[in-house]
């Protein structure tokens, strides 16, 4: 994380969340569906002291979680008072992300695709290509990719489009919605 701040880039907390699939194994300080206020507010906070330059969250899976209204009030409320702003990975179409944080009154983003859902260089670059018409078409576009071999390869690979496509690309927290 200092490696990345100290390069200029925006840290987030890759915060785990409860998938609808609950078996799946979330690791250690993850939030679970029909957490109360304080256990919320205690795993956050633990969460946010071992990343001290984290600027906003994001949900890891969460598809569960991001759906159910009283966990997500109590998310974005401890969110608010971190100073952090949330970004919905939008791993489901139900989520209300949006709801509760423009009731919360906290900054957020909105993941309109994952790049690498498929470890493949060139599906990847596919899924760039649709970002970059998507942002050429609406004004922008967030697009999430994780920290995989195939992913670097199709950035690196891309670069030279990725230049040429007259795209900018900017941090995360130049595309947020303030309600």
């Amino acid at each position: 994380g200092e490696r990345i701040q100290r390069a200029g880039h925006e840290v987030l907390l890759h915060q785990p969340m409860e998938a609808l699939d609950s078996s799946l194994d979330l690791g250690p300080g993850g939030i679970i569906l029909g957490m109360d206020r304080i256990a919320v507010e205690a795993q956050l906070k633990e969460n946010a002291a071992s990343l001290p330059m984290a600027v906003g969250m994001n949900n890891h899976m969460g598809s569960s979680v991001t759906a159910d209204y009283d966990t997500m009030r109590h998310v974005l409320e401890v969110v608010k008072e971190l100073g952090l702003f949330f970004v919905d990975s939008r791993t489901t179409t139900s989520s209300v992300v949006a709801d509760v944080a423009g009731q919360v009154g906290i900054p957020y983003g909105v993941n309109n695709f994952f790049i690498d859902n498929e470890s493949d260089v060139d599906k990847i670059k596919a899924q760039l290509r649709s970002g970059l018409a998507l942002a050429q078409r609406q004004g922008h576009a967030v697009l999430i990719g994780h920290v995989r071999p195939t992913t670097v390869i199709a950035l690196w690979e891309m670069i030279p489009e990725l230049l040429d496509s007259g795209v900018q690309f900017v941090p995360i927290s130049c595309l947020l919605y303030e309600d």
